[in-house]
């Protein structure tokens, strides 16, 4: 809450520091191309060290890629897509450990090149999280059978403060561009995604009738189904503080 950033003449991201009111560059304009009210996009991580941007060269404005950079303004922007496809509004889920992203590699296109369909998928920024979600539904229940031995373990030892429990995000770089799974199970307009808390089900909003509904994935039996018939336009959605709602925002 000491920060805040924000875009200056539509492209350039930047950051204010409250107190000092001094501010900093962040993405400059060479990497940007605006051309309609709220095209821009990024996303402060969960401990505020990066943000995750949408972001590409002017002659390139229709084929974004998703960045990974410092939010001190003292790194390169890291281009963690690498398809030269449509890459779009990555979001921080299992506290940081990971981003969702919408892409159109395996998607439909118009003869004009418009995309018409994508998929959603995941990029984990650690290896164990990766691992983690890769296990079956079998496998999970076991590796929380243990956990939850630890768990009775660690009660007996000294309480931990608080605040030292909010660790810093720390990145894997070592093979991080091949950490990734595609995670609906069918192409579609997909307009917007979310990712439970304990990473376990995926909500999306697509197109398959008329207008936007809500469906789920539950990813590791990949069962998908119509949540909520909505039929609306130009939606997005955020996941609550608990993750137990998702507020929606539509027309």
């Amino acid at each position: 809450g000491k920060e805040v950033a924000y875009l200056e003449n539509r492209e350039v991201l930047k950051v204010v520091n409250l107190k000092s009111k001094k501010t900093r560059t962040i993405m400059t304009a060479d990497k940007n191309y605006s051309y309609a009210d709220g095209d821009q996009y990024y996303k402060w991580s969960p401990d505020g060290k990066w943000f995750l941007v949408s972001f590409g060269n002017p002659e390139r404005v229709l084929s974004p890629e998703v960045g990974l950079v410092a939010s001190d303004g003292k790194g390169e922007i890291q281009n963690l897509t690498l398809s030269g496809y449509y890459d779009l509004d990555p979001k921080w889920v299992l506290d940081g450990k990971a981003m969702i992203w919408g892409s159109t590699r395996d998607g439909m296109f118009q003869q004009s090149g418009s995309p018409v369909s994508g998929d959603v998928y995941a990029m984990f920024f650690s290896k164990e999280a990766f691992d983690r979600f890769n296990l079956s539904k079998e496998e999970l229940a076991l590796v929380k059978e243990q956990e939850d031995k630890n768990k009775d373990k660690d009660k007996k030892k000294e309480k931990v403060d608080k605040d030292s429990l909010k660790k810093e995000l720390v990145i894997d770089w070592e093979n991080l561009t091949e950490r990734k799974k595609k995670l609906t199970t069918h192409t579609s307009s997909a307009n917007d995604w979310l990712l439970s808390k304990d990473g376990e089900k995926l909500y999306y909003l697509t197109v398959f009738d008329k207008g936007n509904d809500l469906w789920v994935t539950e990813l590791r039996t990949k069962e998908t189904k119509l949540l909520a018939k909505l039929g609306v336009r130009n939606p997005s959605m955020e996941l609550s503080s608990d993750g137990k709602f998702i507020f929606l925002l539509a027309d």
